[in-house]
């Protein structure tokens, strides 16, 4: 495990892993790593960190033991001043494993001692009755040392409201949850799912590049002390009128010093925000009853009564065709104008000349020229009264119960050829 290129070991670091620490006993091996024996008599190889140099705190001293031969126990013993056995080290091992440990103070009288021996290790350091069957064993083991090195961590939330045509705000968190602060930039990055791009960024030591675009790249000038957390970036982010639900949103993180680059994820409801764009036909009688076709999108889903308005009333029933349009029958409503509005997932459409409908009265008549003409049929007639303009087609102007043929001249005046009919009134 080389040292982190952005921090410095400390010098009994660096021993360790040049192999060069203070050693006792003869015939211990050349270096750390090696093979450990315990011989006929018990007799052992040890080594030991030299206590002059001293340890930097956050240097993480890893180590790993495989037997070879016979049972010896592997000790590999993290010591403090008194010789004082740390609880994060391996004492009394068999088979083979691996493990580390942090130095979390810095002091001369921190050290190592590595083993493979016939007797127990206690906590305090002292060791067992001696157990015979255990000599004439070997075990390889291995140690090295790592400088303090920040770890980072990334997890995503999200603010807001996240709907249809609407803003909200995504919210990453970057930690440090190594052993040394953070050195050099940190760079966020993502790719925004279809549906969703990035309006802006900001932060305290934030900057970020790719707005109206999917790709987001943000650097962090500052740093992240160990056991902390930078929550200062947010970033706001437009979903499209037609974005799908949910989005998964997911970040990288990556520099600073550290050599792991987590992501994290968001998987986002966006709440739909239905629009109408047109309604066909755009007026009927007061009296309602008439079919509209209302087209839009993001109506899948629109259920229950208050669905479909024509102004504050509720439409008499409505049918979902599609995503993108709806049969509505008018309710009844007083002359003028309303706006049709579809509520879809708690979400109501804005209002806009497209949905607008208009209630007309039902026509009056109030003069006819001429008043007679011949059974035959087509003559020509005036027809002089109000509410006009919102006559339908076939069967809309009437002699008896004979259909004209006609042309609304205005909201006032309609043109009407005669039918054949009968002698009569």
């Amino acid at each position: 495990m080389a040292p982190n290129a952005a921090w410095a070991a400390s010098a009994a670091c660096n021993a360790i892993n040049a192999g060069t620490v203070y050693a006792t006993n003869t015939g211990n091996p050349a270096t750390l790593s090696g093979t450990y024996r315990v011989d006929a008599v018990g007799n052992t190889d040890s080594n030991y960190s030299d206590p002059g140099q001293t340890f930097a705190i956050g240097e993480v001293v890893s180590y790993t033991w495989s037997t070879t031969s016979g049972t010896a126990y592997a000790q590999i013993l993290h010591m403090a001043a008194g010789d004082a056995v740390q609880a994060d080290s391996a004492r009394n091992l068999t088979g083979s494993g691996s493990g580390s440990f942090t130095i979390n103070a810095g002091s001369t009288n921190w050290y190592f001692n590595i083993a493979a021996t016939d007797f127990t290790i206690a906590s305090d350091g002292s060791g067992g009755a001696s157990e015979p069957a255990r000599r004439n064993s070997q075990i390889a083991i291995t140690i090295s040392c790592a400088a303090p090195s920040p770890i980072l961590g990334a997890s995503l939330t999200h603010g807001g409201t996240p709907k249809q045509g609407s803003n909200f705000t995504l919210l990453p968190t970057v930690s440090n949850t190594g052993t040394a602060t953070t050195s050099g930039n940190i760079t966020l990055t993502s790719t925004l799912p279809t549906g969703l791009t990035l309006v802006g960024g900001s932060g305290t030591n934030w900057s970020c590049t790719g707005n109206g675009t999917v790709n987001v790249s943000c650097t962090f000038s500052g740093t992240i002390a160990t056991g902390a957390s930078n929550t200062a970036l947010s970033l706001t982010v437009a979903a499209s009128a037609t974005s799908a639900t949910p989005r998964n949103v997911t970040i990288g993180v990556s520099g600073g010093g550290a050599s792991n680059t987590p992501t994290a994820s968001d998987n986002i409801a966006i709440a739909l925000q239905p629009a109408i764009t047109s309604i066909s036909p755009t007026n009927g009688p007061t009296g309602g009853g008439n079919t509209v076709a209302i087209t839009g999108n993001s109506f899948t889903g629109t259920t229950g009564a208050g669905g479909v308005k024509f102004g504050a009333a509720n439409a008499t029933g409505y049918t979902v065709i599609s995503d993108t349009q709806i049969n509505a029958t008018a309710p009844a409503g007083a002359a003028g104008t309303v706006d049709i509005t579809v509520t879809n997932g708690g979400n109501t459409s804005a209002t806009s000349s497209a949905d607008q409908y208009t209630y007309v009265s039902a026509p009056t008549v109030t003069a006819v020229s001429p008043t007679a003409g011949p059974t035959a049929g087509g003559t020509t007639v005036v027809i002089t009264g109000t509410g006009f303009s919102a006559a339908p087609g076939t069967g809309a102007v009437k002699f008896g119960a004979s259909n004209a043929t006609y042309t609304i001249n205005s909201n006032t005046q309609i043109t009407a050829t005669s039918p054949a009919n009968s002698a009569g009134t």
